[in-house]
């Protein structure tokens, strides 16, 4: 007995059917649609992602209708002539978009190409040649044509439907599916590399595939229909063997999918973390060894948080909502699939966060959406059209940022937009609703969002944006035109008082775009990762090569180039140093705050090198210009420095200062500061040393240093306003609630409205914690 000869596959036999025409058709279409997008136009996670949603129940169906054409000519097709053809046409399907992206790679920059084949291959590559098998299957095992047509479908379409489950029951955000590859997440996460799980899906795939195959092969007759039944032949038995083990090792790893990185799961996340406490008002899912004090600093200020947006936004929170606090960004991206985004779930009454510290700084903001969530439409109760489906994330962001008074750098949302405003950079309303928001370099979103709701909340109360969420759209919440609120919203801007800082600093802090408009913005994350690892560890040639190497993806990156000025200088290249520096100067010029920031790294290389009179006259002059709290102080006590005598001089270098990619901590700053105690008479080394202790968590200790440096006089008003702030957090801390209070209520007369709000919102805590205390 001879084998049979290898199937031949003809181009015209796989176009042979009008469904792989039209589907033919319809994935070079989709391809040819990415191409008007520059992150979706190259080969890449995202556009693998996309075909990966299409192409696979293209091929399903391909393949159905395949088997119902071979039944029709009733001309003796093989089942390996049937496999053949159908796993061509679904190779067709695939090879006709991913030459689409490849010569569209020719216009729009593709800075990893190999890994961008990789996801192609991996994501609808493997996804096409299931969903092949799969059609396959389903019309061999089903009796009729539409039955078998219908299930060929529910594969792919299911796999989706499966995932979109997985996301609105549970924690994750991110998905692997054997049809459609793999979703990231959060869209705003640049860091995005090829996972190692997605090889352990594939391999999964591969055994699914290779046990549909083995069915194929021992099961089917001649008139094309799947039967399983007992047979005798060895062969068959081997076949029904082979399929009988792929499917157990399938299933095996759907079992433990969590384990293997592939599905998030609550109950493993509980695990990872290791700890859980419920307060009056939250439930806290925390690292096992975060000490008790930290974690009872938490759950109360997860209560105050709660009970502080009640009053805001009208809403009354009924149900403890959950907070989730991963170790690291590493952590919360392996377990639940965000990186660098902190999220809420408002179904749910879940937070999802990164360990940020006390108070932590985003919080307030995330639980904003749970609580917002009572007035929120359809199944995700949020903002949005179609019963909240179409979701609309500019109120979804806005009303958060205005309902947790964010500060971003410093300022409020309404100062930074009257920068915008009066320098012909604020966006219209407008471009931010719906997809436009997305399309929108993601600070100028959040802030100019925020400030529209936070201008709602001051002019027309909590129930105005209370009804403009719970509205189909933004207008009809509203009751009037947006243009009107737009016009309305701008003359209360231009009543704000104008802040230098924020005309200064606005062109630096919004500078970029979004995700969709960058050039590779997964690579250039990726090597701006790189060079921050090369300067903390002060290796400058590996820096040096680093921002080169980021330049050369995106030369409009400024602020590599300005990190590249320094390191030159650092390398002693003065010559080249000063080529960067004037093409940052332009034209066109880089943002001011941007030189500024460029300046005082030049200074330090100045003091660094012993030029001491070049550093002084250097921060003089940076003095003079508009900076923000931080900046200001740390370039005052660097100015006193670098004018003092040797040994004084050098103290403050190698706290401030020192060799590169080394931070005095600890010991070693406590020593230093000691030595300048030894030589100065005002509060300067007391404020240096109430820091120190109040980051050590030393409250008592911290504020009485705090207090005496405050007796003993500061270099200027920055240093009292944080000598005061930071001593009465000490002194909260510590139950010294009164004293706290007067030095919190001194504060809140600032004139500048962001260090006003702070100190509201430290006035409020107080307050909740007496209440609670009097029960």
């Amino acid at each position: 007995m001879t084998d049979p000869a290898p199937p031949v596959v003809r181009l015209r036999d796989v176009l042979a059917l009008r469904s792989a025409q039209v589907s033919l058709a319809l994935a070079t279409l989709v391809a040819l649609g990415l191409c008007a997008v520059p992150l979706l136009g190259i080969h890449g996670a995202e556009s693998a992602l996309v075909l990966g949603v299409v192409l696979p129940p293209l091929a399903a169906l391909c393949a159905a209708r395949r088997v119902r054409d071979a039944r029709g000519r009733n001309a003796g097709t093989t089942p390996l002539e049937l496999i053949a053809t159908a796993l061509a046409t679904a190779g067709l399907l695939w090879l006709a978009p991913v030459v689409v992206l490849a010569l569209d790679a020719l216009r729009i920059r593709n800075c990893a190409p190999l890994e961008g084949v990789a996801f192609m291959v991996l994501g609808p590559g493997a996804g096409v040649t299931l969903g092949a098998l799969w059609g396959l299957f389903a019309a061999t095992a089903c009796r009729g044509s539409r039955a078998g047509t219908a299930l060929a479908l529910a594969g792919p379409l299911g796999g989706m439907a499966r995932a979109f489950v997985e996301f609105y029951t549970g924690p994750g955000i991110y998905f692997f599916g054997h049809y459609f590859g793999y979703f990231p997440g959060t869209i705003y996460d640049e860091q995005l590399s090829l996972p190692g799980t997605l090889w352990v899906l594939r391999a999964l795939t591969g055994v699914a595939g290779l046990a549909l195959c083995a069915l194929f092969a021992g099961n089917l007759d001649g008139s094309l229909r799947l039967r399983l039944r007992p047979v005798a032949r060895a062969g068959a038995r081997l076949w029904i063997g082979v399929a009988l083990v792929g499917a157990s090792l399938f299933a095996l790893g759907e079992v433990y999918a969590p384990e293997l990185g592939l599905r998030a799961s609550e109950a493993h996340i509980r695990e990872a973390l290791g700890r859980e406490h419920a307060s009056a008002r939250c439930r806290l899912v925390v690292p096992r060894e975060l000490h008790v004090d930290e974690l009872g600093r938490l759950a109360a200020d997860c209560d105050f948080r709660v009970a502080l947006l009640e009053r805001r936004l009208g809403i009354a929170e009924p149900t403890p909502i959950t907070v989730f606090l991963f170790r690291s960004a590493d952590e919360r991206r392996a377990l639940m699939g965000a990186h660098g985004t902190n999220l809420a779930k408002p179904w749910l009454h879940h937070v999802y966060l990164e360990h940020g510290g006390w108070p932590h700084p985003v919080l307030h903001h995330e639980l904003a959406h749970v609580i917002l969530g009572h007035v929120g439409r359809g199944p995700f109760r949020i903002a949005g059209a179609l019963g909240g489906l179409w979701p609309d994330p500019a109120r979804i962001e806005g009303a958060a940022v205005a309902a947790a008074h964010d500060v971003r750098n410093g300022l409020t949302s309404h100062q930074w937009c009257r920068a915008m405003l009066e320098l012909g950079l604020l966006p219209s309303l407008d471009s931010l609703l719906g997809a436009g928001f997305l399309g929108t370099q993601k600070r100028m979103a959040y802030t100019v969002t925020g400030s529209v709701l936070g201008y709602l909340f001051e002019t027309e109360g909590a129930a105005r944006v209370r009804t403009s969420y719970a509205a189909p759209s933004f207008a009809a919440g509203l009751g009037r035109p947006l243009a009107g609120l737009e016009r309305d919203w701008h003359t209360f801007l231009r009543g704000q008082p104008l802040s230098e800082l924020a005309v200064s600093q606005v062109r630096l802090y919004f500078d970029g775009g979004s995700v969709f408009s960058q050039v590779c913005p997964h690579r250039v994350a990726a090597l701006r990762g790189e060079l921050g690892g090369a300067l903390a560890a002060g290796d400058d040639a590996r820096a040096e090569q680093g921002c080169r190497d980021v330049l050369e993806v995106d030369p409009a990156d400024t602020g590599t180039r300005a990190r590249l000025v320094g390191v030159l200088a650092r390398r002693g290249r003065a010559d080249k140093a000063d080529a960067e520096l004037a093409a940052l100067r332009g034209p066109p010029p880089a943002a001011p705050a941007l030189l500024l920031a460029v300046r005082a790294e030049l200074a330090d290389e100045a003091w660094r090198a012993g030029r001491f009179e070049e550093a002084a006259t250097s921060y003089a002059a940076l003095l003079a210009e508009p900076q923000t709290d931080d900046a200001l102080r740390l370039l005052t006590v660097k100015h006193l420095g670098v004018r003092a005598d040797a040994i004084e001089r050098q103290a403050l270098f190698d706290l401030l200062i020192g060799p590169p990619g080394r931070k005095a901590e600890g010991a070693l700053a406590m020593y230093l500061i000691r030595e300048l105690a030894a030589r100065r008479s005002d509060g300067l080394a007391a404020y240096l040393e109430g820091r120190q202790l109040h980051y050590a968590e030393r409250h008592i200790a911290a504020a009485e240093a705090l207090r005496l440096a405050r007796e003993r006089g500061l270099p200027g008003p920055a240093f009292e306003r944080e000598a005061t702030r930071i001593e009465a957090i000490s002194r909260f801390v510590a139950g010294q609630r009164d004293a706290a209070t007067r030095l919190f209520a001194r504060l809140a007369t600032d004139p500048e409205p962001a260090r006003r709000l702070d100190a509201e919102d430290w006035l409020a805590r107080i307050r909740f914690e007496a209440a609670r205390a009097a029960r």
